[in-house]
């Protein structure tokens, strides 16, 4: 059996203070889901931020596969640091 990942959706999302907590949707008209607790804005914001970092990570990636002969050791690090969150976003 074969199970196959399902594509998140594209942002931009966007973080709203509601009555119960924060809604984080990926646009006005979706269904929300609410986020409630201690840090329920600061969570919002970063889930509703992850197509943005997702995109900007996936462009580190490939700028790193592309230019990494000349770069530093470093900077190969936060490519691996980057690929890894790619990975997990992904589902992968």
């Amino acid at each position: 059996m074969s199970t196959t990942k399902a594509a998140h959706t594209p942002g931009p999302w966007h973080a709203d203070k509601s009555g119960a907590g924060w809604e984080v949707r990926p646009n006005r008209n979706v269904h929300a889901v609410t986020i409630l607790g201690h840090e329920d804005e600061a969570n919002a914001r970063l889930i509703a931020a992850a197509p943005e970092m997702l995109e900007a990570l996936t462009q580190l990636s490939k700028w790193c596969d592309d230019n990494l002969n000349g770069c530093p050791a470093e900077l190969g690090r936060i490519q691996d640091l980057a690929e890894a969150a790619i990975q997990k976003a992904r589902g992968l």
